[in-house]
C-alpha cells in the first residue's frame, strides 16, 4: 500500500513538518492538491510560519509553563487551566550527579558544555543517592542557583524574576511574549505575513533603486570617459593614417628618384665626425700636369674651389669632396644633391655644356632640374 502527502494528518503537518518548511515550501505544497491547500491554508499554520519569521521576544510578564509543544495551539484560557506557571527547569528525573549533560529539559539554551556535573562542584552532596532528584532540597537549590547564575553571567540578563531566565520561547504562553499578545489572535496570519514579507520587499526595493540610480550616475561618468578616450583613439588613428600615407608616397617618390638621377654616396669622415659628399670632375685641359686650384660648380649650382691631383691629365675625371656648405640640408640632418650635372667650356666651340654623371651623356641645353633641389 503506498502513501501520499494527501494521506498524512493535519495533525503531523502541525507538529512535526511545519517546522521544517518555510514560504516558499508551504506556498508551494498548498498547490500539489486539494487536499494539500486545505492544510496550509489553516491559519495555525499560517500562525506557526509567522511566529518562526518573527520570533517572540521573552519579557518579565511571560509566564513559564516548561514544554508544552503538543498543547501551544490551545488558546490561552485553556492552557492556564492545565499548566502552572513554573521557573526552568534545569535537570531531568533521569539526571544523576554525574550528569554533565543538562540540554534535555530545554531550558539550559545556550549554556552547552559550561554546566559542571554536580559531583564536580563545591557543594557538599551525599554520594549514596545517585539520582539530582534524591538529594536534598538545600542542595539542589544550591545547585539550581549555580546554574542560574552562570545563566545570567553567559546571557547578560538582570532578570527581576526568576521567570524569564528560561530564553527557550517555547515554553512560554504565545499570547505573553513581547510583541504577539494581540498578533497571536489574528484571524488571518496568512495576510500578516504577505504584508510584512510585501514591506520587506518594498524596502529592498528602495535600496536597489538607490544602488541603481548610483550604478547609473558610474555608468554615464564612465560612458564620457570612453567617449573622449574614443575621439583621441580616432585622432590619433588618422595621424597614423596621415603618417603611413605620407611614408608610403615619400617611399615611391625616393623610389622614382633613385632610377632618375641614381643614388647619392655619402661618406663620413671619422676624425671629424661630418658629413662629406663626393662628385667627380672632369680635368680642365688648362690645369693638367699641375695642382692648381680650379673653380668647380656643385651639383645644386654652388661654386667652390678644388685642387686638382697631379697624376690627372685633362679631360681624365677625379673625385671632388663637396664642402658641406654647398649642399642641400635634408629634414633628417644630412646633405642631398640636386641633378647631377657637370658644366664645362668647350674650347673648339668657345660654348658651355653639361655633363651628366650618370648617363654619361653631355648637352648644350640648360637642364631643366639644374637650379633644383631634391626634395621628400
Amino acid at each position: 500500500m503506498s502513501l501520499s502527502l494527501n494521506d498524512i494528518t493535519y495533525e503531523i503537518y502541525l507538529e512535526y513538518i511545519i517546522e521544517l518548511l518555510g514560504f516558499k515550501e508551504i506556498a508551494v505544497l498548498s498547490m500539489v492538491s486539494k487536499t494539500l491547500k486545505e492544510i496550509f491554508d489553516h491559519n495555525d499554520i499560517w500562525k506557526e510560519l509567522y511566529f518562526k519569521l518573527n520570533p517572540p521576544t521573552i519579557v518579565d510578564h511571560s509566564i513559564h509553563i516548561g514544554n508544552h509543544k503538543k498543547d501551544k495551539y490551545l488558546d490561552y484560557g485553556s492552557i492556564l487551566k492545565k499548566y502552572d506557571g513554573c521557573r526552568p527547569c534545569y535537570w531531568t528525573e533521569n539526571e544523576t550527579i554525574y550528569s554533565s549533560f543538562h540540554m534535555s529539559t530545554g531550558c539550559c539554551n545556550g549554556l552547552e558544555g559550561l554546566i559542571e556535573p554536580l559531583n564536580k562542584t563545591s557543594i557538599n552532596i551525599n554520594y549514596t543517592k545517585l539520582y539530582i532528584k534524591d538529594q536534598s532540597e538545600s542542595v539542589r537549590e544550591a545547585y539550581y542557583n549555580l546554574i542560574k547564575n552562570l545563566y545570567i553571567k553567559k546571557t547578560g540578563l538582570n532578570p527581576t524574576w526568576w521567570n524569564n531566565l528560561c530564553r527557550n520561547p517555547n515554553h512560554y504562553i504565545q499570547e505573553t511574549l513581547h510583541n504577539n499578545r494581540k498578533e497571536s489572535t489574528c484571524i488571518s496570519f496568512k495576510k500578516l505575513i504577505l504584508l510584512r514579507l510585501q514591506s520587506q520587499i518594498k524596502d529592498k526595493n528602495k535600496s536597489h533603486k538607490s544602488n541603481l540610480t548610483r550604478k547609473t550616475k558610474s555608468f554615464k561618468l564612465l560612458e564620457q570617459k570612453m567617449k573622449i578616450l574614443q575621439e583621441e583613439m580616432d585622432n590619433i588613428n588618422s595621424k597614423s593614417t596621415k603618417y603611413t600615407q605620407f611614408t608610403e608616397k615619400s617611399t615611391e617618390s625616393i623610389d622614382l628618384l633613385t632610377k632618375q638621377f641614381g643614388k647619392t654616396k655619402i661618406s663620413y669622415d671619422n676624425t671629424t665626425s661630418t658629413k662629406i659628399n663626393e662628385m667627380t670632375v672632369i680635368c680642365p685641359k688648362s690645369q693638367s700636369g699641375w695642382s692648381g686650384l680650379v673653380l668647380v660648380r656643385s651639383p645644386n649650382g654652388r661654386k667652390f674651389k678644388t685642387r686638382v691631383p697631379l697624376n690627372v691629365i685633362a679631360g681624365q675625371p677625379f673625385k671632388v669632396e663637396i664642402p658641406r656648405g654647398t649642399l642641400t640640408l635634408d629634414i633628417d640632418g644630412g646633405y642631398l644633391l640636386s641633378a647631377p650635372w657637370l658644366i664645362h667650356k668647350s674650347e673648339e666651340y668657345n660654348r658651355w655644356y653639361y655633363y651628366n654623371l650618370n648617363t654619361k651623356i653631355s648637352q648644350w641645353e640648360r637642364p631643366s632640374d639644374w637650379e633644383k633641389s631634391i626634395k621628400y
